[in-house]
């Protein structure tokens, strides 16, 4: 999702043998890989391979997040437009086959896939960059984000807790369009919901979960008709992701 934010998650009895992606604890769910001996799990958006101080159910105290705040284009609607939108792109992300999961897609090919009717998901990476090329109908907003993760419940859990622990410090969080900054917004589900995954999913083990999501996204940013250029990028510890998108409306 690192995406978007795509952050390890080790199971417990496994260990990560990457230099470069320190452990996270077990209730962060990221990326499922297999790379030599080890299974990374995701999360997109996004967006995801993430950090050691992100503790989705660490007891410690967590850095503050740092997100960066651009100017709004004239295009972009307010934040609370996008109250539930968080959930909503990891219900669509989880809808799609994992063989063509939109966070994976290098060239724009999955683009289209599961979209909704009333806004336009766009997806980070798993880390690394991407350049897509996707066709958006008129009259559609697009919705994504920069960085973001879910993570489970545990029972007994307070959901304001949950989230709380979601959260990662960012080093990095910005996006453009036609090359002018768009407003980057700290959100998240705002409760607890049900995710559903499929077998081989990137997110989680297959089956029903009790979730909670967090993120830097961008909009509803509405686009004019025409060709337009979007840009993400973002960095947490040693997770980066970044991805241009050359839009088609119409």
């Amino acid at each position: 999702m690192i995406c978007g934010m795509n952050l390890p998650f080790i199971p417990t009895g496994e260990r990560l043998h990457s230099r470069n992606v320190p452990e996270v604890p077990d209730e962060v769910f990221t990326s499922k890989r297999r790379r030599g001996d080890f299974r990374r799990y995701s999360l997109t958006i996004g967006l995801a391979t993430l950090l050691a101080s992100t503790s989705c159910g660490a007891s410690s105290a967590k850095a503050p997040v740092t997100a960066t705040t651009h100017a709004a284009s004239p295009t972009q609607t307010a934040p609370a437009a996008a109250a539930t939108l968080p959930a909503r792109w990891w219900q669509w992300s989880e809808s799609i086959d994992p063989s063509r999961n939109p966070i994976d897609d290098r060239t724009g090919a999955a683009c289209a896939l599961q979209q909704p009717a009333d806004i336009w998901f766009l997806a980070g990476t798993y880390g690394g960059s991407a350049t897509r090329s996707c066709s958006i109908p008129a009259r559609r907003s697009i919705y994504f984000p920069v960085l973001n993760q879910v993570c489970t419940v545990p029972t007994g859990t307070r959901v304001e807790s949950a989230i709380a622990r979601c959260k990662v410090a960012a080093t990095t969080s910005t996006a453009t369009l036609d090359g002018k900054p768009l407003r980057v917004n700290e959100a998240d589900s705002g409760g607890a919901f049900d995710l559903l995954s499929k077998p081989g999913s990137t997110t989680l083990p297959a089956g029903k979960h009790s979730v909670v999501a967090w993120g830097l996204w961008v909009g509803p940013v509405a686009l004019t008709p025409g060709q337009h250029t979007v840009t993400l990028s973002g960095r947490a510890g040693s997770f980066e992701t970044s991805v241009t998108y050359h839009l088609s409306v119409g």
